[in-house]
């Protein structure tokens, strides 16, 4: 269970953390890597090109 009812708190950046390892867990379950990127990496990316 996640989400802003079971994480102390319940501010948006501990509900996003809590949504991110939820994910990474299931990734290692499946045996699939786990990336991630951030919109500033996307955008410099994007301008490289």
């Amino acid at each position: 269970m996640i989400g802003q009812w079971v994480e102390v708190g319940g501010s948006v950046p501990i509900v996003a953390m809590s949504g991110r390892n939820i994910i990474q867990q299931i990734c290692y379950e499946d045996k699939k890597v786990f990336i991630t990127t951030t919109p500033a990496y996307e955008i410099v990316k994007s301008k490289v090109v």
